[in-house]
């Protein structure tokens, strides 16, 4: 993943911010957090490869991102 900057497979809060920064864009940190919280499925607080998908819809939904690949 190219945003995993510490390349543990996992997108964390802060890699999120990331992410989104690069792109142009900005949210509070309690975006960040309802972010990581609606795409977190199995609760450990990173959004897993297996996780990605409901990352790109949370972030097209709530953040007005427009993702086209990944």
């Amino acid at each position: 993943m190219r945003f995993d900057t510490d390349k543990d497979g996992q997108i964390s809060k802060s890699e999120l911010r990331q992410i989104v920064r690069a792109t142009g864009g900005w949210f509070s940190r309690w975006k960040g957090k309802a972010g990581i919280k609606s795409t977190d499925k199995n609760g450990n607080g990173f959004v897993d490869g297996c996780e990605m998908e409901n990352l790109v819809h949370f972030a097209q939904k709530e953040l007005g991102v427009r993702i086209t690949a990944y």
